[in-house]
């Protein structure tokens, strides 16, 4: 009998939510940001002599398109007409609390933030620890 009201609840629950279709836009800059932090932490830690500037260009022009080609993207789709939800519906709050449609199926928009964030933020938190330890020895 508590399953049978357990599933109700959660039918309800996910009837309430959004369903989104798209990314938020405050996703898209903190992937900008966290890229900065990465080539940033990279050319100021690991600067020197040889051929590590060739190094960090390389690795600057990586991270240059994996911010480019998202955006790159976006802006195709724009100019054939996918359009953005009005501002008021674009709270940050009402996007994380609902689901996002992926093509194979809806993902809580948390677990999306969090597959997209983490291994960016994970590199560029790690690139900054070995470069502080670099520095210090």
């Amino acid at each position: 009998m508590a399953t049978k009201f357990a599933s109700i609840e959660r039918a309800r629950a996910s009837a309430r939510q959004r369903i989104w279709a798209q990314l938020h836009p405050l996703v898209f800059d903190a992937v900008v940001g966290l890229a900065l932090w990465l080539v940033l932490s990279a050319w100021l830690f690991f600067r020197g002599s040889g051929y590590s500037e060739i190094v960090l260009a390389v690795m600057s022009g990586l991270a240059m398109a994996a911010v480019a080609i998202p955006y790159v993207l976006w802006r195709i789709a724009w100019t054939h007409g996918a359009s953005r939800p009005p501002a008021d519906e674009q709270s940050f709050h009402d996007w994380q609390t609902g689901e996002l449609q992926i093509w194979q199926a809806r993902i809580r928009c948390r677990d999306a933030l969090i597959q997209i964030l983490l291994p960016l933020a994970a590199v560029a938190a790690g690139m900054t620890a070995i470069g502080i330890v670099f520095w210090l020895t």
